[in-house]
């Protein structure tokens, strides 16, 4: 099965129903924030039963709409662009949005939360380890890395064993998972434990 094909399954009653996003109905399938990363991420995160979330690099609040409608009660998505973060919270202002460097600024030492997300954030900075040190002990953190060229990469994976060859100094009980795309493209989903 592929990845697709798992994605209709894991979120049917979403596509079968309307999705609620920034105020506006909506179907599900034809909102621009659902990719199959997002997708998955959101299932790890409903999974593990965590009640609070801190996503670096959020981005406009695609991730965090789904996991608003799959009901995680608290999120903090932190992105060092102030007009992502305004579009982030006009889509979804039950959540918090700040403009903020993860290494100039206490948030992921000093925030409550059950699960840290780094999604795009992490094959574009040089201290990659750093910013998963920085993460509280005993938190389960997810994460994607993309395989392929991209202008600002630091680093590059090819495979899922580099991956978790990179993260598991930082990262235990460290799961990485190869999510298939579009265009022949992969991502490397990881889910460790801090």
């Amino acid at each position: 099965m592929n990845t697709y094909d798992q994605l209709r399954r894991l979120f049917a009653p979403y596509r079968a129903g309307l999705f609620a996003g920034g105020g506006a109905i909506r179907e599900y399938r034809r909102t621009h924030w659902f990719s199959p990363v997002r997708a998955l991420l959101a299932e790890h995160v409903r999974h593990s039963g965590a009640q609070s979330v801190i996503e670096v690099g959020c981005g406009e609040g695609e991730l965090a709409c789904l996991l608003r409608d799959l009901g995680i009660p608290d999120y903090l998505g932190l992105d060092t662009n102030a007009a992502r973060l305004a579009k982030a919270r006009a889509i979804c202002p039950e959540y918090r949005f700040e403009v903020a460097d993860v290494f100039l600024t206490n948030h992921l030492r000093g925030e409550n939360y059950d699960v840290a997300v780094m999604t795009g954030f992490l094959e574009f900075v040089r201290w990659d380890l750093v910013a998963l040190e920085l993460v509280r002990p005993h938190r389960r953190v997810l994460g994607t890395v993309t395989a392929g060229e991209e202008p600002g990469r630091v680093r590059q994976f090819t495979s899922a064993n580099q991956v978790l060859d990179h993260y598991s100094p930082v990262l235990r009980e460290l799961h990485v998972e190869p999510v298939h795309l579009a265009h022949g493209r992969t991502a490397f989903l990881f889910d460790g434990i801090k």
